[in-house]
């Protein structure tokens, strides 16, 4: 089972929202260099001859709604620069949770959120408990892709064609 840590600290704030709070720290902050643009790639068409290595496979065991949610996801985080065989598992993992998620919001629309037991107290639908606890598992899986505006900061994208294998990566200050 795949081990989920947290990074440590708040994410950093963005220099355009500091310098809308009118901060003295937005002078301080450096401007990230751009990413450089990747050709756009359409997942439906796959040119003969493509590079397609780094692209996971589905796996065998996802079923229903979950495959959905695999062939949606793919061009997303192919654009995003976030597909990879590496993370074919956890990717897995995000799929059966936003299918899960997506079962026990149907169910819970269907029921009250609140239950009264026989002896006259109120507690909360054990389906509601079930689907917050999806609901937070999917948050915690797409922040590792980077797929809400404040988990984008927190993701570092790898560029594999260029691997720097001298002592000068080492020693490099520019790199990330």
């Amino acid at each position: 089972m795949e081990k989920i840590v947290g990074r440590r600290g708040p994410k950093k704030t963005p220099k355009e929202t500091l310098e809308k709070r009118g901060s003295w720290r937005a002078k301080a902050v450096k401007k990230k260099r751009a990413p450089k643009k990747k050709a756009a790639v359409k997942l439906s068409i796959v040119k003969v001859g493509a590079d397609t290595s780094n692209r996971p496979t589905m796996p065998q065991k996802l079923t229903g709604e979950a495959r959905k949610i695999w062939i949606r996801l793919l061009p997303i985080l192919e654009r995003a620069g976030m597909l990879d065989e590496n993370y074919r598992e956890t990717l897995k993992l995000l799929c059966e949770a936003m299918e899960d998620y997506d079962y026990l919001e149907g169910l819970a629309k269907e029921q009250d959120p609140v239950l009264e037991g026989s002896n006259g107290y109120r507690y909360q639908n054990p389906t509601y408990v079930m689907k917050n606890k999806a609901r937070d598992q999917v948050a915690k899986l797409a922040a590792l892709f980077g797929m809400s505006p404040a988990d984008v900061q927190g993701v570092r994208i790898t560029d594999k064609t260029k691997e720097d294998k001298g002592k000068s990566r080492f020693f490099d200050r520019n790199k990330a």
